[in-house]
């Protein structure tokens, strides 16, 4: 059934729209180009919109689509003597992971539309401008990171039916840390060979979670800026298992209930979208999204066509972990049953 726009909503709507482009310094339903610290404004705003993991990882402006990492690490030794009283020559020490690639940055199209029916209801609050832009920047945040669980290219053109999870939008972090080094410090099970939580292998969380650990460079393994992204299916499990052996009282419940924010001595972190039966140890800061500073371009059209407000937005933007060395991923992880 098709909704009309009421002529509350529509005046709010317009005015929106022209507040909108006022801030763009351009006219309504121009296609907007954002300066940088009007596109460093928006990304500070999907932020606030966002799970705290957001405000935890890097979120980078940079001037080209291409180019050299910014949070790059010293990874090898650099000190050194020579005896420069022959032939000997001191010589500088490339402290960069030679295996280590920069970033690249793909455009990226979030098209967002506002159905009538919304609006209309939305016209009867003072804050219906506010509301618009919650809105907007909820759905740009939750994508930003979706995509960076699941994807695993940058298609020319995307199919949401084939790739619910934004898999063709991006490449991103889990991708990459795969694809590192030949998957030098990835595990992934397989039908005959399975991750097996709960199995002789791995027999509880703390066991693989310390497996992930060791994978990780020898000078990475003792940071105290560490954390285990773990999923939520393997929480809920091991929490089950805790509660089905210890959880007779409420003082071992409220017992349980702390020691399961932790596995393998390091606090554990469940982010939105995180996909199920994985564990991503590193420290929050070695993830990042990069984004180019000239590229955030918009435009607001009220369709009535489409009874909707289409908000369009595009910027070239990508998933960065700032040294592979300090990532260490498990995938394919089962659930061992009794």
């Amino acid at each position: 059934m098709r909704t009309t726009l009421n002529s509350t909503a529509q005046a709010a709507l317009y005015a929106y729209i022209a507040a909108t482009a006022q801030t763009y310094a351009a006219q309504p339903g121009q296609m907007y180009s954002a300066t940088p610290s009007i596109a460093q404004t928006i990304y500070d705003l999907m932020v606030e919109e966002a799970d705290p993991f957001l405000s935890s990882i890097g979120i980078q402006p940079v001037d080209d689509v291409q180019g050299e990492k910014v949070g790059m690490s010293v990874t090898s030794l650099v000190v050194s003597r020579t005896d420069t009283s022959g032939d000997g020559e001191r010589s500088a020490k490339n402290f960069v992971d030679p295996l280590a690639k920069g970033y690249q940055l793909y455009t990226v199209d979030s098209d967002i539309g506002i159905p009538y029916s919304l609006l209309n209801s939305w016209s009867k609050f003072p804050d219906f401008q506010e509301r618009i832009n919650r809105a907007i920047k909820k759905a740009l945040a939750m994508d930003l990171i979706r995509v960076g669980w699941h994807g695993t290219s940058a298609a020319a053109t995307t199919n949401k039916s084939t790739s619910p999870n934004g898999e063709d939008v991006n490449i991103g972090w889990l991708k990459q840390i795969k694809d590192y080094n030949s998957g030098s410090q990835y595990l992934a099970g397989t039908v005959n060979d399975p991750v097996e939580l709960g199995g002789n292998d791995f027999p509880n969380l703390d066991s693989l979670v310390h497996d992930a650990v060791t994978r990780l460079a020898v000078y990475y393994q003792d940071s105290t800026e560490l954390v285990a992204l773990v999923s939520r299916d393997l929480v809920n499990a091991s929490k089950g298992k805790y509660y089905a052996d210890l959880g007779g009282s409420a003082v071992e419940k409220e017992k349980i209930g702390k020691v399961v924010q932790t596995y393998g001595g390091l606090a554990c972190q469940t982010p939105p979208a995180f996909p199920s039966g994985k564990i991503l140890v590193t420290p929050l800061s070695n993830l990042a999204v990069y984004y180019q500073t000239s590229s955030w371009r918009r435009q607001q059209i009220d369709e009535p066509k489409k009874n909707m407000l289409s908000d369009y937005n595009q910027r070239n933007e990508g998933y960065v972990v700032e040294d592979f060395k300090a990532a260490s991923y498990i995938d394919n992880i089962t659930i061992a049953t009794a």
